[in-house]
């Protein structure tokens, strides 16, 4: 095969990727409010009064996520084996796993809030996350 009249032409177009467009969102700490909204289109943060209702909102997200963790963990598939009949066995599996579903519902929300970089909002996760934790602790401690 003759190889003398193919040619390789190269068109190499060296264009920049546009700019993704983040809106409001900020990539860096910051705490203003302006434009923020927190999960949804309709909770927008327009003064101090929404601001405290979201900060209250995101620590309560945070707890349920907490207290639904714990009692996941806590149900236990000890003593329903075959012999005390398989529907129960299946109760238990349906049980946990719904509920893993609504505890990673959450999970991912609160990640959706730290993912604004308000540092209020930041602080209020993780003081929620903590402060559920310890009271989850000392129930732990206690039994």
């Amino acid at each position: 095969m003759d190889h003398t009249s193919m040619s390789v032409t190269s068109t190499s177009t060296a264009t920049a990727a546009p700019a993704m467009d983040m809106g409001n969102l900020k990539p860096y700490f910051h705490s203003e409010t302006s434009g923020l909204h927190v999960l949804f289109e309709a909770f927008e943060v327009t003064s101090t009064g929404i601001l405290i209702a979201a900060y209250v909102a995101v620590a309560i997200l945070c707890w349920i996520e907490r207290g639904l963790s714990y009692y996941m963990d806590s149900i236990s598939y000890e003593g329903y084996g075959m012999a005390r009949g398989a529907g129960t066995r299946f109760g238990r599996v349906v049980l946990k796993t719904v509920l893993y579903g609504i505890v990673t519902t959450l999970r991912l929300f609160y990640m959706l809030v730290t993912m604004t970089c308000h540092t209020g909002l930041f602080i209020v996760v993780v003081m929620g996350l903590t402060t559920g934790q310890l009271v989850l602790e000392f129930l732990k401690s206690s039994t």
